[in-house]
């Protein structure tokens, strides 16, 4: 019976992924500016975080309950804007790359960062798009 649950369960998870990834591509695809960091997070970070920031076990970081997702904004942004190869800023290290999302507009990524921030049980302040664009304005990749 719990066998029957858990199918049930994950094929409900995978229905919900596929839906929003039919709706976050093609042509009629929403562009990034009509989206909310809900939407955004689907898009971009839902595949290897996962829906509930667990992230995948010994490949990605979880944002649930992270330091780095609830400490200050730059760190988090500077990971998010220019990626990690090498594990990055965290405290053990994971096989997958973090892509870079430095092309994402600055209120995209803040509202991408608020949403990781106050979501999974994190409770942190949200992201203004002048502080991504501070991070930015800094220049130069992450050091991870």
């Amino acid at each position: 019976m719990r066998t029957r649950s858990a199918a049930a369960g994950l094929a409900t998870v995978l229905a919900t992924v596929l839906a929003t990834l039919a709706a976050c591509s093609g042509p009629s695809a929403p562009s990034d500016a009509t989206l909310s960091g809900a939407a955004l997070y689907a898009r971009y970070c839902l595949a290897c975080h996962q829906a509930d920031g667990s992230a995948r076990e010994g490949l990605r970081p979880a944002l649930a309950g992270s330091a780095l997702v609830t400490g200050p904004v730059e760190p988090l942004a500077r990971w998010v804007m220019y990626g990690v190869r090498d594990g990055g800023p965290v405290p053990r290290r994971y096989p997958a790359v973090m892509p870079a999302y430095a092309g994402l507009s600055d209120e995209a990524l803040a509202q991408i960062l608020t949403h990781v921030r106050s979501y999974f049980g994190n409770h942190a302040p949200a992201v203004r798009a002048e502080d991504v664009a501070r991070v930015r304005a800094a220049g130069g990749a992450h050091a991870g």
